[in-house]
């Protein structure tokens, strides 16, 4: 079982990378149980911000680290989520393992669901009448910007030998 740090304290990616992440040999602990404060994200872009936050958290957890940084980004107003998530295996870990995720989508007028977090109420996904946040977590899961993104990387970890699948 390979035992890392998840660098981020919010409870929604807490629950999607748990999700995601539970058939596989890894145990992610958050960074606030291990008494690691949240990283200033004082990067330009998201890979920038999710790598300050891994080697804060592996710095401190003195753990391999698993961190994100994504948002949405609005082509004219049409909206499309991004999602990069980085491991580390070390602080000074000078060759991390990095994977992008996007969602295409639509914004919606107003906000819709109960699900999800932090836009999921007003992105309707391509292909969708539901916002992000009436999808079931499978369903959102299985086609999401970090759901992408996190499986490219289970991908290069398990190619790796970092992890293994049970």
């Amino acid at each position: 079982m390979t035992r890392a740090v998840l660098a981020s304290a919010n409870p929604g990616k807490l629950r999607e990378f748990a999700a995601l992440l539970a058939p596989l040999a890894v145990a992610l602990v958050p960074q606030a149980q291990l008494g690691v404060r949240p990283a200033a994200e004082t990067g330009t872009t998201f890979l920038e911000n999710a790598l300050i936050k891994a080697h804060h958290a592996a710095r401190h957890a003195r753990l391999p680290a698993l961190a994100d940084d994504s948002g949405l980004e609005v082509d004219a107003l049409g909206g499309r989520y991004q999602c990069v998530i980085v491991w580390v295996r070390s602080v000074g870990d000078q060759s991390p393992l990095i994977a992008h995720g996007t969602w295409e989508g639509s914004i919606a007028r107003a906000p819709r669901g109960q699900r999800g977090f932090g836009y999921d109420p007003v992105f309707v996904p391509a292909g969708e009448h539901r916002s992000a946040a009436q999808l079931a977590s499978a369903e959102k899961n299985a086609v999401s910007h970090r759901g992408q993104a996190l499986r490219a990387l289970v991908a290069m970890l398990e190619s790796g030998g970092y992890i293994r699948t049970p």
